[in-house]
């Protein structure tokens, strides 16, 4: 088990609070053990938050594949802006 961090208090419906009675009784811990590791469980299963920098990157090598394939960017902007606004693009 952790050491206590940060205490907080939240509210559950009935359905929510009886799934977490069943889940610490068949885990055989305290209600709270067994909220954080259903929490730790479910944030596995999703891919981490690219930082920033990370953004950036795959921005950069987004802008470069479309350089390379000579897309004209103030042609597309051009269209996007037209078709928001509801004018004919061409």
């Amino acid at each position: 088990m952790t050491v206590p961090g940060i205490k907080t208090t939240y509210t559950l419906d009935d359905e929510s609070a009886r799934a977490l009675a069943t889940l610490a009784q068949r885990w055989n811990v305290a209600e709270p053990e067994a909220l954080r590791r259903a929490l730790l469980q479910a944030a596995s299963q999703y891919d981490p938050i690219p930082s920033p920098g990370e953004r950036l990157a795959a921005l950069d090598l987004l802008q470069k594949s479309l350089a390379e394939r000579g897309v004209d960017f103030d042609a597309w902007a051009r269209e996007a802006w037209a078709i928001r606004h509801g004018a004919d693009p061409e």
